[in-house]
C-alpha cells in the first residue's frame, strides 16, 4: 500500500514536472515576440516632446517688391518660426526651398489687420497645396495639406505668421502676416500660428503694405509681390519666443 501511495506521488510529481517545463517553454517562445509589442501612442503633441528632438530654430526673411512713383521697393520682414508646430514650418520651408514663392502676388491685405499671400497657383488665394505630404495621402503633390494642430496651444497676436485658407482647406501654401488689429481670438479657432516678427521693423512694415490702397478683392495698389525668402539658422531659444502660449490682451 506504501509503494502503490509512494508511485502515485512520484506520477504526480512528473505530470507536475511536466506542465511546469511547458510554461517555461512557453514562456521564452513568447518574450521575443512581447518585447516587439507597444501599446498605442498617444496622438497628443507634448511640447517636452517636440522640444527634446529640436536644438535651433529657424528665421526667413521675406523680402516684398513693388512700384511707387516709377521706383521699384523692398520692403523686409523678418519672422522667426515657431518649433512647436513642426510640419508647418516644413511645408513652408520646402516651398521657400524650392522657390515656390519666389513671385508670388500679395492677394488680399485689410488695413492694420493682415496682408495675405503665398498662392503660388493662382495668386489669389484660391490655390496652392502644402510643401510636404502631411497627411500622408501620397499621390501628387497638388493634393498634400498639413493637419491642424491645437496641441500643445498657441494663440494669435501682432506680427504673427499664420495660415490662410483657400476656400476650402487651411493648410495649404497661403498665409497671413497678421497686424496690430487682427481678430486674434476669431483666428485661435479657426487658424494655425506657426511663427512671429523678429523685430517691431517688421511689424511696421506689415502695416505699412495692409494700409496701400485696395482693389477688387481687397488686393493692393500697387501689387506686391515675393521677391525671395532667405532663410537662416538660430538659436531654439530665441525661435521658441515666437510661440504665443497665452491668449493675446488686445
Amino acid at each position: 500500500m506504501l509503494e502503490g501511495h509512494l508511485n502515485r506521488c512520484l506520477n504526480y510529481g512528473d505530470e507536475l514536472m511536466k506542465q511546469t517545463i511547458s510554461a517555461l517553454l512557453l514562456l521564452v517562445l513568447l518574450t521575443p515576440m512581447l518585447a516587439g509589442c507597444q501599446l498605442n501612442p498617444s496622438t497628443e503633441v507634448h511640447v517636452e516632446d517636440i522640444e527634446s528632438k529640436i536644438k535651433t530654430g529657424t528665421q526667413v526673411t521675406i523680402q516684398l517688391n513693388w512700384t511707387s512713383a516709377g521706383s521699384s521697393l523692398i520692403g523686409r520682414i523678418n519672422v522667426n518660426l515657431c518649433p512647436l508646430r513642426p510640419d508647418h514650418v516644413a511645408s513652408f520651408l520646402a516651398h521657400v526651398e524650392n522657390e515656390k514663392f519666389d513671385g508670388t502676388p500679395v492677394h488680399r491685405i485689410i488695413p492694420e489687420m493682415y496682408i495675405a499671400t503665398g498662392d503660388f497657383e493662382q495668386g489669389d488665394g484660391t490655390g496652392g497645396h502644402a510643401g510636404i505630404d502631411g497627411t500622408g495621402i501620397g499621390g501628387e503633390p497638388e493634393n498634400w495639406t498639413v493637419h491642424p494642430v491645437h496641441t500643445p496651444s498657441l494663440h494669435h497676436g501682432p506680427g504673427v505668421l499664420t495660415t490662410g485658407t483657400d476656400g476650402n482647406t487651411s493648410w495649404g501654401s497661403v498665409f497671413l502676416m497678421l497686424g496690430e488689429k487682427a481678430d486674434f481670438s476669431v483666428l485661435d479657432d479657426s487658424h494655425v500660428p506657426f511663427g512671429r516678427v523678429a523685430d517691431n521693423a517688421s511689424l511696421d512694415q506689415i502695416t505699412e503694405i495692409s494700409e496701400f490702397n485696395r482693389g477688387a478683392g481687397n488686393r493692393p495698389r500697387p501689387e506686391v509681390h515675393i521677391l525671395t525668402i532667405i532663410p537662416k539658422t538660430i538659436d531654439y531659444d530665441i525661435a521658441i519666443e515666437s510661440c504665443i502660449r497665452k491668449a493675446w490682451n488686445t
